[in-house]
């Protein structure tokens, strides 16, 4: 609270899905202005993301380059590591910095998708690079089986920077409806008691008959994924590394945004004010808080993953 008293989503309620739903409505019915813009969705394009499934691959054809001389840069990597888990190495990308960045954010091939999924024009909530070494297993992470519980629905769109094989980690999922499903069937049995519970490869199995699906995909293409209702593990130790580009989109409703204070920052189009103008780290107060934090070697990564 001392670093975030803007957010009480973070600091306050529980990691449940009605804490998550209850937040989302509070915070819309507060901000009605931006709330009811962001129901003026863009148009569709042949890129649609089934709410059933929760996940799609969609080979775009992007230009990569300048992310994949970015992740290789050691300096640059050494520099912002903000969270050093020895399975998972973040480098979070700041927006003023990289001009591709806003472009991809904001590219209807993206955007669009992502906006009819979640219902509302999105909000980018995070950006970051992503080096999984594929060497350690550490028990009780994200190795395992879980949901983010950042948000009602949200769409992480993972970039591959490598090729993404079964012999390099691969993202690891249940689609939506069958993660709900199992979800169910191990609060029944008093397994878990809280969604944000990570979940024993041995707890799921025997609880569906459908095979857990590895997303994999290459340089050029985009997985979108809603973590938030899709059971899924990564980085598990492999044979070969890899590398993504993360951008995790969500509604002006998170839990992880800002309930009050909002002076969001000025961008040059309509568009990147959407989806922009509402990333926390773009809270002059939330952001001072943040590097000061950062200062006193706390983990910011507590509050912002």
């Amino acid at each position: 609270m001392r670093y975030y008293p803007a957010y009480p989503g973070r600091t306050f309620l529980p990691r449940t899905k009605t804490s998550t739903k209850f937040f989302n409505i509070v915070s819309r019915a507060l901000h009605p202005i931006d709330s009811l813009a962001r129901m003026r969705l863009p148009s569709r394009t042949d890129t649609q993301i089934s709410r059933a499934k929760g996940w799609m691959v969609a080979d775009l054809g992007l230009d990569m380059s300048y992310f994949v001389a970015l992740g290789s840069d050691e300096i640059f990597r050494a520099n912002s590591l903000w969270n050093k888990k020895p399975f998972l190495q973040s480098s979070r990308l700041e927006l003023e910095d990289h001009e591709p960045l806003r472009k991809l954010a904001v590219d209807p091939r993206i955007l669009s998708p992502v906006a009819h999924y979640l219902g509302s024009k999105p909000v980018l909530a995070d950006a970051v690079i992503w080096y999984s070494p594929n060497d350690q297993e550490l028990v009780g992470g994200s190795q395992f089986y879980h949901f983010d519980n950042f948000d009602t629905r949200q769409v992480r769109c993972v970039f591959p920077l490598t090729e993404i094989t079964e012999r390099s980690g691969p993202l690891t999922i249940f689609e939506a409806d069958e993660s709900e499903r199992i979800y169910r069937k191990l609060i029944k049995s008093g397994r878990i008691k809280r969604r944000s519970t990570k979940v024993l490869d041995e707890w799921i199995y025997p609880l569906t008959i459908k095979d857990p699906i590895q997303v994999m995909a290459g340089p050029g293409s985009v997985i979108f994924v809603d973590t938030d209702n899709c059971f899924h593990y990564g980085s598990r130790p492999a044979p070969e590394s890899r590398m993504v580009l993360m951008l995790e989109f969500c509604t002006s409703g998170a839990r992880d945004l800002p309930l009050w204070g909002r002076k969001p920052k000025t961008w040059n189009t309509a568009s990147e004010r959407s989806v922009f103008g509402l990333n926390h780290l773009f809270f002059y107060k939330a952001r001072s808080r943040v590097d000061k934090a950062r200062a006193e070697s706390l983990d910011p990564g507590d509050g912002l993953e």
